[in-house]
């Protein structure tokens, strides 16, 4: 039986849109990284998204996470909810969901675009069975000195998009719109423009990463 202290992610981004506010998500590693990131949320009466990145199981065990987030969010004075970072694989989406997670993220990135619709649509399937949201990526949110040449490339088209959104049924996306991941302080910069229209377009949430990169 899923535990319900945990809040589902997309319950929280859909109260977020209809009020006009952010839910902020902060990566964790670890006992001291939820901590910290439990005690902001208190502190700023906000929301919050603890994730955990499928690139950062070779520090920290996926159901340890699960066991503190899920004590934290039983004490917390503000909806706690737990997401799956960047998942790349169907077997780790899977444990995630076993493990209590509220909302996986699967990223596709590098499949063929029918490929990537079949994966996805699969996902949120077995996701929404469970009453887990799903987020996937579309265009592609680089890293700090990876493909920076290539960045605009790889902005999002909303158009193709929104027909992603509609094919496979997710509850958010992440959308590449200028944001970098790791980036220094004042280094990345926003198309507005281009989320206007995505945002247009959707009928599901957006997120945005890569959040370090980001000026005031």
């Amino acid at each position: 039986m899923r535990d319900m202290s945990l809040v589902n992610t997309g319950a929280l981004v859909e109260h977020a849109a209809s009020h006009r506010y952010v839910v902020p998500s902060f990566n964790v590693f670890n006992m001291e990284s939820i901590y910290g990131a439990v005690a902001a949320a208190e502190s700023a009466l906000s929301p919050v998204v603890l994730a955990l990145a499928e690139s950062h199981l070779r520090f920290k065990d996926l159901n340890d996470v699960a066991v503190v987030a899920r004590q934290q969010a039983e004490r917390s004075k503000v909806p706690i909810a737990l997401h799956l970072d960047h998942g790349q694989s169907l077997t780790t989406v899977t444990e995630a969901l076993r493990a209590g997670f509220t909302s996986v993220m699967f990223d596709g990135f590098g499949l063929p675009l029918e490929e990537r619709v079949r994966q996805t649509r699969s996902i949120v399937e077995m996701a929404h069975s469970v009453d887990v949201s799903v987020e996937a990526e579309f265009g592609h949110i680089t890293k700090r000195g990876v493909d920076a040449d290539r960045r605009d490339q790889m902005l999002v088209d909303p158009e193709q998009a929104s027909d992603f959104a509609a094919a496979t049924g997710i509850d958010i996306l992440a959308a590449a719109a200028g944001s970098v991941h790791g980036q220094q302080a004042g280094e990345a910069v926003i198309d507005f423009t281009r989320l206007a229209d995505l945002s247009a377009r959707l009928g599901c949430a957006l997120s945005l990463h890569g959040g370090s990169g980001l000026s005031a």
